[in-house]
């Protein structure tokens, strides 16, 4: 079990410092991620990790939790360079929308890896 190193709540967000590599971030259940909180969660990610090259996500979204259409654009278009980011799904729609950003993003020229999991062990197994 890896414990927590720094723990803040942004909106509907927790933030977890893992290690220095890896931040885990929970969305809280029935949470509507709009522009306005995606903005607010990168600027907290770029405070807690200025140098986010070798920095690797672990996204837990909530049961029923959804993102606007707006948020999903912001998201794609203006990624944190990491080098990782690993998202831990529970429901076909949040496979769906995480597919769309997974899409979105092969297509950019970042270098940043992006993947489903249905656990959490074998996302930070993929991480590590």
């Amino acid at each position: 079990m890896v414990k927590e190193l720094e723990s803040v709540k942004v909106g509907g967000f927790t933030i977890n410092r893992l290690d220095d590599q890896v931040i885990e971030v929970t969305i809280e259940n029935h949470y509507h991620v709009d522009l306005e909180a995606s903005k607010a969660l990168k600027a907290k990610l770029l405070e807690m990790q200025p140098d986010y090259k070798n920095l690797c996500l672990l996204i837990l979204p909530g049961e029923h939790s959804t993102v606007s259409q707006e948020a999903r654009e912001y998201s794609s278009n203006s990624r944190l360079n990491c080098r990782c980011e690993a998202v831990v799904i529970k429901k076909l729609h949040q496979r769906i929308i995480v597919n769309f950003i997974i899409n979105f993003t092969k297509r950019s020229k970042t270098k940043r890896k992006m993947k489903c999991f249905n656990d959490k062990d074998t996302a930070m197994d993929w991480i590590r």
